[in-house]
């Protein structure tokens, strides 16, 4: 039984792939490990098609550079569980 039997959205192979790279992004992996995931050749490819995903998440490294530089000197920074 297909998925529009089912009452499912059709989803490809390629959609699978995309939410890949959209959790890697939003997990902190860099986006030239991604590239290299992904076999683009250079990591402007990846910058191309998931640059909306970027804005996301600098928010989060804004945070993680206020919490270090907040952090006393010679101190390592305290992180939470989403880091």
């Amino acid at each position: 039984m297909g998925a529009k039997q089912l009452g499912l959205p059709e989803l490809r192979v390629h959609d699978l792939r995309h939410t890949a790279a959209s959790l890697m992004l939003s997990s902190g992996a860099s986006v030239v490990d991604i590239a290299a995931v992904l076999g683009h050749a250079n990591s402007h490819t990846t910058l191309t098609v998931y640059a909306h995903l970027v804005g996301s998440c600098l928010d989060d490294v804004s945070t993680r550079l206020n919490r270090l530089l907040e952090a006393p000197y010679g101190q390592k920074a305290a992180t939470d569980a989403t880091d």
